[in-house]
């Protein structure tokens, strides 16, 4: 059984409890790695122009008997200062700022989350394992199971969104290019 499948109460505590996951592991991510602070913003229509994106997919293995196997779509939207800002104090000056700097940074946050999330929905009878990173591209694909954004402090006010997650939660045997 997905967790598309589930009653409605069910997926709501799933998307409650998956919601606060993101947002813990998120805080904590960049804090811990980066010393900024992350705070909840409105996810609603929220969009960053000209996003770095971060993409993992993780995947069941074996799905329950008679079941098509999940996919969990993990996807972060960046803003490009907030990575410039956070990178500045961990990435060597040659590379600041670059290109690879953004894709390593956006990556490893996906991946971070990722695996966060895979440990909890594991938790729920489930078997998913990191699959390839996904093509990171931006598409429309909607509706995504889950979507929440955060706000970071640069001294501006209002302060700017920094990053947007979406969670795709669908059958693997559809295509999975966001």
């Amino acid at each position: 059984m997905s967790l598309n499948q589930n009653t409605p109460a069910k997926k709501d505590m799933a998307k409650k409890d998956m919601e606060g996951l993101v947002g813990q592991t998120l805080r904590d991510t960049f804090s811990g790695m980066f010393g900024w602070q992350l705070e909840n913003a409105a996810a609603e229509h929220a969009a960053i122009p000209a996003p770095v994106r971060g993409a993992t997919v993780l995947r069941e293995n074996i799905p329950a008997p008679h079941a098509l196997p999940l996919n969990v779509e993990v996807i972060i939207d960046f803003d490009p200062q907030l990575l410039s800002l956070a990178g500045a104090h961990i990435y060597p000056d040659d590379m600041k700022n670059t290109a690879a700097m953004y894709t390593d940074m956006a990556g490893e946050i996906a991946n971070i989350l990722a695996g966060s999330l895979k440990t909890y929905i594991n938790r729920l009878g489930y078997a998913l394992a990191l699959a390839m990173p996904l093509d990171t591209r931006a598409r429309a694909v909607a509706p995504f199971f889950l979507d929440t954004a955060f706000a970071y402090n640069n001294g501006a006010n209002p302060k700017p969104l920094g990053l947007v997650v979406h969670i795709a939660v669908n059958d693997a045997h559809k295509d999975t290019t966001v």
